[in-house]
């Protein structure tokens, strides 16, 4: 098991079966406990993208690394956790939120997810200069969907009305009922992945 203080490079990381061609999205899912349920639970919302982006005929793939956190990196997370959801409703469009730890730059990940100890909310934010995403999911929310949601923002989806979708907005008392399945997903949705990862095929 890698030590996430121990990270000084990119990792390496293999294709998903049959996607030996595809586009990788490297994701770096962070965790400080093995029975942590949100971590089989951040597996199976990856493996539900990628079954989207295939029935969507796209040749992107999230391909996904976990990594444990040690106490040092895990405070530096989740106080940029914390500053970011303090801050992000009061930020004008456009304005930089807190500073990225540097921790996040050595992994070199697209997208990084983070099983906060928190009780905050979920989100995605931009970090790279706005060409990767933090993802906090925070210890009350275990659910597939909540974890689905916030990658869908990481592809560039955005909220929608209709509480019955996966990209809804507010919609976690559905998302509670309807934790033995992935919401779906709106044609707008699958129109705009379409248009902004075609060209990767």
């Amino acid at each position: 098991m890698f030590c996430f203080a121990l990270l000084a490079g990119s990792l390496s990381v293999s294709s998903p079966a049959g996607a030996q061609s595809a586009t990788k999205l490297k994701v770096v899912i962070l965790y400080s406990l093995e029975s942590d349920e949100r971590l089989s639970a951040t597996y199976d919302s990856i493996a539900f993208w990628n079954a989207a982006l295939s029935d969507l005929q796209l040749r992107l793939r999230l391909v996904p690394t976990s990594l444990v956190v040690t106490s040092r990196s895990g405070r530096i997370l989740e106080n940029y956790t914390r500053q970011v959801w303090q801050q992000a409703g009061r930020l004008a469009p456009g304005a930089p939120g807190p500073r990225e730890p540097r921790e996040l730059d050595r992994l070199g990940a697209d997208v990084v997810v983070f099983l906060s100890r928190q009780p905050t909310m979920s989100f995605a934010w931009p970090i790279h200069e706005g060409t990767g995403h933090f993802v906090a999911i925070p210890v009350a929310a275990a659910g597939r969907n909540v974890i689905a949601h916030e990658i869908g923002h990481a592809l560039g989806l955005s909220h929608h009305d209709d509480p019955t979708v996966l990209m809804c907005s507010p919609c976690l008392s559905v998302y509670e009922q309807m934790e033995a399945s992935f919401l779906p997903l709106t044609n707008t949705d699958r129109q705009l992945l379409i248009e902004r990862y075609s060209r990767e095929n």
